[in-house]
C-alpha cells in the first residue's frame, strides 16, 4: 500500500464529493473542481472521509493511489501560499497587484506544475 494513499481525506463541512465511475468532483463554497478516475485506483466515501487504495498489486495502481490521494486532498483543502522577500514592501494580495499593475513584466511566479492548486 503508498505510504500517501493510507491517509483518508478528511472532507471539512460544507465540500460535498460526487463520485462517478471516471471522475470525483469536489463542490465547494467557491465552485466544483473535478479529477479524473482510472481502474487503478478505489475510492470509497465512507461517511466524512474518503478512502484510496490500489486496485491491484501493480507498483503503477500502488503509485497512482498516493498520488490520487495527494490531488483530491488538495482539491478539497484548497491552500494556496504567496511568498515574498522580507524586504519586500508586499505584504498582502492587493500590495502584489498595485505593485504589479505599477511595474508592468517586473513581476514574475512559480507553481508547482500540472496537477497542483494553483494548476487545477
Amino acid at each position: 500500500m503508498s505510504r500517501i494513499a493510507k491517509y483518508p481525506v478528511e472532507l471539512p463541512k460544507g465540500v460535498e464529493i460526487t463520485l462517478g465511475a471516471t471522475e470525483v468532483a469536489v463542490k465547494g463554497p467557491l465552485g466544483i473542481l473535478t479529477q479524473h478516475l482510472n481502474g487503478d485506483v478505489n475510492v470509497v466515501k465512507d461517511g466524512d472521509k474518503l478512502l484510496f487504495a490500489a486496485a491491484n498489486d501493480s507498483q503503477q495502481s500502488n503509485a497512482m493511489s498516493g498520488t490520487l490521494r495527494a490531488l483530491v486532498a488538495n482539491m478539497v483543502t484548497g491552500y494556496t501560499a504567496l511568498v515574498v522577500n522580507r524586504n519586500s514592501p508586499i505584504s498582502s494580495v492587493a500590495d502584489l497587484l498595485a505593485y504589479a499593475k505599477r511595474n508592468p513584466g517586473k513581476t514574475f511566479y512559480a507553481s508547482s506544475g500540472q496537477g497542483g492548486i494553483t494548476h487545477i
